[in-house]
């Protein structure tokens, strides 16, 4: 059995997590995983046809400095997770 604060939530929730998919690498705080998604809080990302630099400079910088959160909640299919 997984333990976590909040009764019937995944395991990452409330800790800061990368998910990858082929259009943008967010980073947000993980609020629950669940059968076809994945929902992020205070979440920002980087996508390569609207910023500069690439992902791991956003990374690099994301875990220096933390997000700048573009929306406050993110749902993202797991069926488009890479990683």
């Amino acid at each position: 059995m997984e333990r976590t604060f909040h009764h019937g939530r995944n395991a990452l929730h409330g800790m800061t997590v990368v998910v990858i998919t082929a259009d943008a690498v967010y980073v947000g705080r993980c609020d629950d995983i669940r059968a076809d998604h994945i929902l992020l809080l205070d979440a920002g990302w980087h996508r390569e046809d609207e910023d500069p630099g690439t992902r791991a400079e956003f990374l690099v910088k994301a875990a220096a400095f933390g997000v700048f959160p573009k929306v406050l909640r993110l749902e993202l299919p797991l069926a488009g997770v890479e990683s």
